[in-house]
């Protein structure tokens, strides 16, 4: 496997054309699911974010971006530290002219996100000093605020198995996460993609049939599918369809259950007529 310091090498390389929003996916995957810490992560930016490279600058802050909506807490603690902020402020008042807007972009869309979250005070604080030593920022956008500060992404759950159609796992059916519910499918119950913005995800991502759906807005957000009858997902036991509340892996088993039924009468149909 490559190594993490492999792989941000590769997603902000100088040969790149245009951002490589695949590698940043696996990247932010990577720590998002624990494998590697949030710390590993901001040591890789600060080793690139200095470079004499322009664009390898570039691509460095746009997997930061990425990694601060993303992955949270292990992340953004190591964002809201005096050391970041004082690099980052060093990096500011160093930079080129094609990499200083993008710099005070980042700190301002931080500074508004991470308002009133004691934590993270050191960040809104050192926007303030910014300001005051006179540096232009750009137009503040609100609607970014709101996709930063987006609901977290659900945990990834584990599984042998696919949770749409039940087909075990293994050499030749690799597993996949949607990235709305995040449910373990196979490449076939997986195979659509769309953006997430209530995750802050802008790049169309795999998700499952059912969260496609709300995604597209064909089938509402909140609403169940109208199945009667259908066992629940857990081991054992039934839940009632009028139950008030239901999870969202509840919703992509009831809708998963009613495509199948579909599909069995359609082809009823047809064979009997």
């Amino acid at each position: 496997m490559v190594s993490f310091s492999r792989l941000f090498d590769q997603a902000t390389s100088e040969s790149l054309l245009d951002v490589d929003w695949a590698l940043n996916l696996q990247i932010t995957d990577l720590v998002r699911s624990g494998e590697v810490p949030g710390r590993e992560a901001l040591r890789q930016v600060k080793k690139r974010m200095f470079n004499r490279n322009a664009n390898v600058v570039l691509y460095t802050l746009t997997l930061l971006e990425a990694l601060v909506k993303n992955c949270g807490g292990p992340v953004q603690s190591e964002v809201a530290t005096k050391d970041f902020m004082d690099q980052f402020r060093r990096l500011i008042r160093g930079s080129i002219s094609s990499v200083k807007p993008r710099c005070l972009e980042l700190i301002q869309t931080w500074a508004y996100a991470f308002e009133g979250q004691p934590r993270y005070k050191i960040v809104p604080d050192t926007y303030n000093i910014l300001r005051m030593e006179g540096h232009q920022f750009p137009e503040h956008n609100p609607h970014g605020d709101a996709m930063f500060v987006a609901e977290v992404a659900p945990e990834w759950v584990e599984g042998r198995e696919c949770y749409s159609c039940r087909t075990k796992f293994g050499m030749t059916n690799r597993k996949h996460h949607c990235r709305k519910c995040g449910q373990v499918f196979c490449g076939k119950c997986s195979a659509k993609v769309a953006p997430v913005p209530k995750f802050g995800i802008e790049k169309a991502v795999r998700v499952c049939d059912f969260c496609h759906g709300q995604l597209q807005g064909t089938i509402p957000e909140g609403t169940t599918a109208p199945l009667a009858g259908v066992p629940s997902g857990g081991r054992g036991g039934t839940s009632p369809l009028g139950a008030a509340e239901v999870s969202p892996e509840e919703e992509v088993r009831r809708f998963v259950e009613q495509e199948r039924q579909m599909q069995a009468q359609r082809s009823s149909s047809s064979s009997g007529g």
